[in-house]
């Protein structure tokens, strides 16, 4: 099949729009070239060079689904609830989706911290109430080092 009559098929919004989006690069110069509009033109060596072969995420915010997430970004947009699976993630995702789960993940990091950091603040008071009841305090175990370490000094001195 000829490119003229391709593109005749297609219509000419549609190749417009596929050479807009990268699909089609030479595409809307080929249509509005005699050859094009006579009906003898082929798809010739450089044209089938810029063509790809299999589709691309069109370039800007033409599609909804225009990111390719990766393997961290799946388990972000599973652990986010908007998949079960990492099976069930698509390979192209729309932006918005993978933001949104970002944000939940970030969300749910934060809480986690505060709850450590809480537990963390509530097992050192803890501790330290133990340690006033046995009689510790930061005050008497400075005495007792400076202690050793002046009776460490003598003796190094008395040989």
């Amino acid at each position: 099949m000829s490119l003229a009559l391709k593109l005749r098929v297609m219509g000419v919004a549609a190749v417009q729009r596929r050479a807009h989006n990268g699909f089609l690069p030479l595409a809307s110069r080929v249509l509005y070239s005699q050859e094009a509009r006579s009906g003898t033109t082929e798809l010739t060596a450089d044209i089938k060079k810029e063509i790809p072969d299999t589709p691309m995420p069109p370039k800007g915010r033409i599609r909804l689904t225009d990111h390719r997430a990766s393997y961290l970004e799946k388990r972000i947009l599973v652990w986010g609830g908007k998949y079960k699976s990492v099976d069930e993630v698509p390979d192209f995702v729309s932006q918005d989706s993978l933001d949104r789960a970002q944000n939940k993940a970030r969300i749910k990091i934060n809480l986690m911290m505060v709850a450590a950091t809480l537990l963390a603040c509530l097992t050192m008071v803890y501790s330290g109430k133990r340690a006033q009841e046995a009689g510790e305090s930061v005050v008497k175990m400075n005495e007792d080092w400076h202690k050793a370490i002046n009776k460490e000094a003598e003796e190094a001195k008395k040989k």
